[in-house]
């Protein structure tokens, strides 16, 4: 069966590949599950991310909602203001005219 050391070396060296190899796929399948994880979790934070996102543009357009509603309030107030100063002034003029 073996008729000289290179046919032992040549044995040898092929059950050193064939171990390499198989250490080489249990290595891989450790990698793959590990990226899997790891997409797992990018892929829940990106759900996470487009929530926050959603959150804060919703916010962002009832802050400018308020604001343009501020707007008409404080306009309204002003208008409301003016017409009691006229109505007080119609009022001070009709006491004077009274006198």
């Amino acid at each position: 069966m073996f008729e000289t050391s290179r046919d032992i070396f040549f044995i040898a060296v092929s059950g050193a590949i064939v171990a390499v190899a198989v250490f080489l796929c249990i290595a891989m399948a450790y990698l793959i599950g590990f990226l899997k994880r790891g997409y797992g979790l990018t892929k829940g934070w990106g759900e996470r991310f487009k929530k926050i996102d959603e959150i804060l543009d919703l916010i962002k357009s009832k802050i400018t909602s308020s604001m343009l509603n501020l707007g008409l309030i404080g306009n309204g107030i002003k208008q409301l203001l003016d017409l009691f100063r006229k109505r007080k002034e119609g009022e001070e003029e009709k006491e004077k005219e009274n006198d």
